[in-house]
C-alpha cells in the first residue's frame, strides 16, 4: 500500500467509516459472509422445523402465541450460535495473518479500531438474527394471526431475538480478542457455550443431588443459557419481562468481564 493511500486513509478516521470499512471487510470474500448466510439459512430452517413440530405435536399451542414466538426463539438462537463462531474464527485470524497489523497502520487509535472491530459482528450478529427468524414469524403470523396478541409478541420476539444475538455476538468478538489465535479462541469459546453446558448435563445423572443443584445453578449462568433467556419472549407472557431482562443482564455481564481482559490486550499487544 502506497504512502498516499495510508494518509488518504488515515484522513477518513471517523468512527463511521471505521465501523463501516470493518463490516465490509467482514461480508467480503473471505470474511464472514459465508458463514453468516449458512447460519441464517440454518436458524431459519430450525424455526420453519419447530413451527411444523409445534403445530403437530403441541397441544393448546394453536390458541397461544407460542405457535409464533418459539420458532422465532429457536431460528435466532442457532443462527446467534453459528454466527458467533464465525466471528471468533474471523476475527481471531487476524494476527497470525497480519491483517491486524495493517488495520492498526491505517487506523492507529486503536480504541476506535476495537470499537469497531466490536461493533461490525454484533451488527451482523443482530442482522442474522433477524433475516433467520423471519421466516418462521412470517409463517406464524400467517397460520395463527388470529390468536390475541400473535402479532404484539411477534414483534417482541423479533426485537429481543435481535438485541440477544447482537449481545451474544459481542461477546464473541471480545473472546477473539482476548485469545488472539484461532485454535484457542475457538476451543475457548466452544468450551464456554457448548462443552461445560453439555458437561453440567450430565452431572445430575452421575452426581449426588447437592452436586446437582449446584451445576443446575451454574448452567443457568453461562452464555448460551442466557442467550437463550434473553431471546425467551414465549415466557413474557407468564412470567413477564423479568426472566428476559435477567437474561440480557447476564450477557451484559460476560461481555463486561470479556471487556475487562480484552481492552488493555489489544491497547498494548504486538502485532
Amino acid at each position: 500500500m502506497s504512502a498516499e493511500a495510508v494518509a488518504r486513509a488515515r484522513r477518513e478516521q471517523g468512527l463511521g467509516q471505521v465501523v463501516v470499512a470493518e463490516l465490509r471487510r467482514a461480508m467480503a470474500g473471505g470474511g464472514m459472509r459465508t458463514s453468516a448466510g449458512v447460519g441464517v439459512v440454518i436458524g431459519a430452517a430450525a424455526g420453519f422445523g419447530t413451527s411444523m413440530l409445534v403445530g403437530y405435536f403441541a397441544q393448546g399451542a394453536e390458541g397461544s402465541s407460542l405457535s409464533v414466538t418459539l420458532p422465532i426463539e429457536v431460528a435466532a438462537v442457532v443462527s446467534a450460535l453459528w454466527i458467533a463462531v464465525a466471528t471468533v474464527l474471523h476475527l481471531a485470524r487476524d494476527l497470525p495473518s497480519g491483517m491486524l497489523a495493517t488495520s492498526l497502520l491505517l487506523v492507529p487509535d486503536r480504541r476506535r479500531l476495537l470499537v469497531a472491530r466490536l461493533a461490525a459482528p454484533t451488527a451482523i450478529g443482530a442482522v442474522g438474527a433477524l433475516a433467520a427468524a423471519g421466516l418462521p414469524a412470517a409463517i406464524g403470523l400467517v397460520l395463527h394471526g388470529s390468536v390475541p396478541g400473535a402479532v404484539g409478541t411477534a414483534i417482541l420476539g423479533l426485537v429481543v431475538a435481535a438485541c440477544a444475538s447482537g449481545l451474544f455476538a459481542l461477546f464473541a468478538a471480545l473472546t477473539a480478542t482476548v485469545a488472539r489465535r484461532p485454535t484457542s479462541a475457538a476451543l475457548l469459546f466452544v468450551a464456554l457455550t457448548l462443552l461445560v453446558p453439555l458437561a453440567l448435563a450430565v452431572v445430575p445423572v452421575v452426581a449426588p443431588a447437592a452436586m446437582a443443584t449446584v451445576s443446575e445453578r451454574v448452567s443457568y449462568g453461562l452464555p448460551s443459557s442466557l442467550l437463550m433467556q434473553a431471546a425467551g419472549a414465549s415466557t413474557v407472557p407468564a412470567t413477564g419481562l423479568g426472566r428476559v431482562l435477567l437474561g440480557f443482564a447476564g450477557l451484559a455481564a460476560w461481555c463486561v468481564a470479556a471487556a475487562a481482559l480484552a481492552v488493555p490486550l489489544f491497547r498494548r499487544q504486538d502485532c
